[in-house]
Formats: C-alpha cells, structure tokens, sequence
C-alpha cells in the first residue's frame, strides 16, 4: 500500500552537505559534481532538511555548448541507512523551484499535485530542464508548443535526459539510500518525461507513476514501441512498473492508444487509469473521476525483485482510446489495476509467487471489483531462476494446497516465461515453476 505521509512542525533550513564533493559552490561556473549554493533561500520544508545544488556540464552528455543546471533535493523526515529515493520530473508550466514548492504544501496541499510531494521516508529529487530556454532540453517527447518537429526523437537519450541520469547516480553515492528503491514521477510533461526517460531505464528505477501525461511519443521512440521496431542488437533491461492516468476528454492523451498497445504488446508491467477530467493533475479531479487512481502500492516496487506482467486480463475495463467508432467503451477504467502479488521464492531451481485479486475492504471504489479474472502473465526482472531461450519449465498454481492449474511453458528468445490465461481471484495462489 501507499506509504503514510506523517508532517511534522518543524522547519527546514537550507545547509551545505558535508561530503567531500558537496562543498559549497565557489563559481558560476561549476561543472561536476555538483555543489550546494547556499546563498539561494528557499522555502521551508516543514520537518525536512533541504539542499540546492547547481553544477555546470560534462562533455559525455552530448551538449552543443555548456550550460550551468540546478537541482533540489529534500532529506527524509528522518534519514535511514537505506532510504528510498523519490525523482520528480517538472510540467511544462513548471521549474523544479515551483514544483519543489508545492511539494513543500503536503501531499494534501492547496495546489494539489500529490505526486510532487515526496513521501517523508525518501529522499525527494527535483532536477529541472527549464533554466536554459527549455525548447532544446525540455524532457517532453513530440511535439512542442510553437515547434513545427517532433523532439526527443529516436531511440538514444537525450543530453537532458543522460545529465538527469547521472544526477540520480551521483546523488545515491553520496547518501545513504537504497538503490533498489528509486521511483519516478511526473505530471504532463513530466509525465511524458518520465515514460521517455524511465521506462528504457529498468536497470536504474524499480516503478513509475505519471498523471495526464502530454504523450506518448517520447516513450515510443526511446522503446521503440509499434509501429517501430527495436534495432538489432539492442536490449533493454526489464522496465519499471508502470502506473499512469489520464483525462479521456485531454488533448493531450490522444495518442494515449499508442502507450497502452505498445505496452501490451512487449508485455510490459502496466497498470493504467483513466477518467473524464481533461488535463487536470491535482488529486481532487483525479480522484472525483477515477477512484482507484491513487489504489496501486507502486512504492512497494522494488528494483531487485521479480513482478508480473499482465495483458489481456479478462478484469480490464474497455479502454476508450482502444474503441473503433461506435464501439461501446467505459469513461472510468482501469487496465491491470486489481492485480496483487508477493514474492516467495527465487533461486536458481525454483520460482514462487503469490498472486491474487484486491478486495473491496482493502480500497474504496465505485467502480466494482471482480471476484476473478484470467490473465497472461509474464514474469520479469527474475532474479536467481533465469531459464534461456527454449528452457522449459514445469509450472503449477495452487491455492490452500490444492492444484488449481499446471502446465508447462517455454522461455521464448527475449528468455520470457508467459504462462496463458492463468486463473486469478481473491484468494492468494502460489505460482511455483521449476525448470526441466
């Protein structure tokens, strides 16, 4: 589940780090790594130290000439050895020092974006692509509002996006957090930035969750998502989960068809929302319009655990998106939403997981919950049971130690399991495979 947002009464102040490479800033022109500029005043944030770092560029990025860029970040209430780490990404209407400020507000705050509020457990990072004009280094992917051509096209990242890569890397070198814990968020363009950027790096966030993302452009080219093909010879790490909603009636979702195919299509963790409240992000319009939005425990995900992937649920609402003319579909939906699952067992000889249905008493809803459902389910990021191309494997689906279901399946040539149409409800079942 979510976790709980605790605010205390005290008040944050801004201090320089004490690491070796946080000094404080001695030049406009720092390059790297970057250093804290304590002469910036920023706002509090209640229970919560804050650091503004700026740092100048280096080469390997790709910029066509330097440029000097800044970041936030804000402590956990209450540090830990391994805390988790919570990276927002800026709408076109935002800077990270506007987005940092409604943060600052709760996730219940006044603005309403809950997802730039970073949960008192994490560290909370705000890089920003608006300092140096935007247009050339803005996160969004497709077209620009007063640009003729698409940007942020084709399967390589960006200069923005390699520079927002290495600040995540920097920045869990040099704090105690936990590198199997990194999340990714953002809203509109933040949104379309986050699938862009996050969904080819598996290998760096454990999930993402984005609201009204401006397009799926972006995560098509980087993933070469259909009707594009992946080049031969690239290989993407198991994604991140993906969690995301979008208004029906949003312009800026129309290609919204484009992300739930492609995600189906390569068997992609997806869990998607949806409701009829236009381009709006705060959680009020989410949530009048689509209940479930906020239901999915997406910073539970963790980066050195397997995850199922669903498609073709028989729970899954119609997406309207998806319909041919005339075609009946539903204004509020859900696609993967009602699916739970734990980890049992993951070792070289055998896997184990536990699989089942959300129950109405775990989370309110309008919309109904089904009793059962039958999905394909892919499994991903396995961590020790890894069987190649053409491995098959014995599998059986008990529940209260009777077999409901077996079979045998065979890792395809991206060395997949799917096992078809496999029987769901809302009495956990343990999934075991074991290799031949």
């Amino acid at each position: 589940m979510f976790h709980r947002i605790c605010l205390v009464a005290t008040v944050a102040i801004v201090i320089a780090g004490s690491a070796p490479l946080r000094a404080q800033v001695d030049s406009p022109t720092t390059a790297w790594p970057p250093a804290v500029d304590s002469s910036v005043t920023m706002k509090a944030f209640p229970g919560r130290k804050v650091e503004f770092f700026r740092h100048g560029t280096k080469s390997e990025w790709g910029y066509a000439k330097p440029q000097q860029d800044y970041f936030i970040l804000v402590h956990p209430e209450n540090p830990q050895p391994n805390s988790p780490v919570y990276v927002v990404l800026h709408s076109a209407g935002h800077d990270a020092k506007s987005a940092f400020e409604i943060g600052t507000e709760g996730a219940e705050g006044p603005r309403g974006h809950f997802l730039y509020y970073p949960p008192a457990d994490c560290y909370g990072l705000y890089p920003d692509c608006r300092a140096n004009g935007g247009v050339g280094d803005w996160w969004w992917g497709g077209t620009e509002p007063n640009q003729k051509a698409p940007r942020n096209m084709g399967p390589d990242p960006t200069p923005c996006e390699k520079r927002v890569e290495e600040t995540v890397k920097w920045m869990l070198s040099q704090y105690q957090t936990d590198a199997n814990r990194v999340y990714l968020t953002g809203i509109s363009m933040g949104g379309s930035g986050s699938l862009g950027f996050g969904v080819p790096r598996g290998d760096l966030f454990a999930s993402i969750m984005v609201h009204v993302p401006a397009g799926a452009v972006h995560v098509q080219q980087r993933m070469q998502l259909a009707p594009l093909e992946v080049p031969a010879g690239r290989n993407y790490a198991d994604p991140p989960v993906v969690v995301a909603y979008s208004g029906i009636d949003d312009g800026w979702a129309k290609d919204q068809a484009v992300l739930i195919k492609g995600m189906h299509d390569r068997k992609f963790a997806f869990i998607d929302f949806w409701g009829r409240s236009g381009h709006d992000s705060t959680r009020h319009a989410i949530e009048s319009k689509c209940d479930l939005a906020f239901s999915f425990p997406w910073l539970e995900i963790k980066k050195n655990e397997a995850y199922p992937a669903f498609t073709d649920a028989t729970s899954d609402a119609k997406a309207p998106w998806l319909a041919s003319d005339g075609a009946a579909s539903d204004p509020t939906g859900q696609i993967n939403a009602f699916f739970r699952w734990k980890n049992i067992e993951d070792s070289a000889e055998t896997f184990a997981m536990e699989l089942r249905l959300l129950n109405p008493d775990e989370v309110k809803s309008v919309i109904p919950f089904p009793t059962e459902s039958t999905a394909n389910v892919t499994l991903r990021r396995l961590q020790k049971f890894k069987p190649r191309e053409g491995t098959a494997c014995d599998w059986e689906l008990t529940q209260n130690g009777k077999v409901i279901s077996k079979g045998t399946v065979q890792a395809d040539k991206e060395d997949l399991l799917t096992i078809s149409q496999l029987p769901i409800n809302r009495t956990p079942s343990k999934l075991t495979l074991k290799a031949r």
